[in-house]
């Protein structure tokens, strides 16, 4: 069952704007996953301590219905601020790189062309959180999660595995990400254009000043 749709997360936040769910008959489709959809929206750039302290969970769902009445009912990407993100979760797993789940993890991540922003940014986020969701691979248990990114720089999206060394199957991973993207974009995702980082190795960068700006996909699709 979901819970939190009513949440207040503050101005610019997630509160539902979106439609309401159709009628159910009753009958519900459990997910292999219960999946927990976070919000985050920093007024400024903050520590770790402080980002999480900012991080709010808005609902959590364990089936179809509940997973339309989640994405029906909060505001679209498209609607959100810049600086904003939505992480989509399993239950279980916090969306910060600190995370046992994810201290050894990295993400699948692609850029969206600011020519195309607004336009596909809201599909691209729900086909790859159907993607996630519907965990058709025998690879489901690295997956982590999945994150949307505003940003005037230009918007991201991102899936999140448990082992960067797990190559089979985060370039599964990266694959069926990067069908949900062609799909969304009813065309062909150029090549290079996705990419795999590490998250120690984005840790480290941000540690070091000198290696700020360059770092290195270990992936690429």
């Amino acid at each position: 069952m979901a819970t939190g749709l009513s949440v207040d997360v503050g101005a610019g936040g997630a509160g539902g704007e979106g439609g309401t769910a159709p009628p159910g008959d009753g009958i519900t489709h459990p997910l292999q996953n219960q999946w927990v959809l976070w919000f985050d929206n920093p007024v400024k750039r903050l520590g770790a301590k402080d980002w999480s302290s900012n991080l709010k969970k808005v609902a959590t769902f364990d089936n179809v219905e509940d997973f339309w009445g989640v994405f029906n009912n909060v505001r679209p990407p498209s609607r959100l601020n810049p600086g904003s993100n939505y992480h989509l979760f399993k239950t279980g797993i916090e969306p910060m790189w600190e995370h046992p789940a994810n201290e050894v993890g990295g993400k699948w991540t692609y850029s969206i062309p600011k020519k195309d922003g607004k336009k596909v940014i809201d599909d691209m986020w729900l086909y790859s959180a159907l993607a996630l969701i519907g965990e058709n691979l025998d690879s489901g248990e690295e997956l982590c999660g999945a994150v949307i990114s505003l940003r005037k720089a230009g918007d991201r999206v991102a899936v999140w595995t448990r082992n960067a060394d797990q190559e089979a199957a985060v370039m599964e991973i990266g694959g069926q990400f990067k069908a949900a993207i062609s799909e969304c974009l009813q065309g062909e995702v150029p090549a290079g254009s996705i990419e795999y980082h590490v998250h120690n190795d984005a840790l480290q960068s941000m540690k070091d000043k000198a290696g700020a700006g360059k770092k290195t996909a270990k992936y690429t699709l």
